[in-house]
């Protein structure tokens, strides 16, 4: 899903600059590759701390996503 939101850009992206152009641009991408991250370390067994601090990465990316293309 990455890989296919690096592609895929909303057409508000083209209309906006600064940082609300970089989380419609990069924010939704980021957050599917750190939950990609996430599976990842839960699969290695990693510590709880690890794997929660980059959820909560996941989701603010998420958040600036939605907060970039809603307003």
């Amino acid at each position: 899903m990455a890989v296919v939101w690096t592609v895929i850009v909303p057409d508000k992206a083209a209309q906006t600059s600064g940082v609300q152009e970089l989380a419609i641009r990069w924010g939704h991408p980021a957050s599917w590759a750190l939950l990609a991250v996430v599976g990842v370390l839960v699969a290695l067994d990693a510590p709880k701390r690890a794997r929660d601090g980059i959820a909560i990465t996941a989701a603010a990316c998420y958040a600036a996503f939605l907060a970039g293309t809603l307003l």
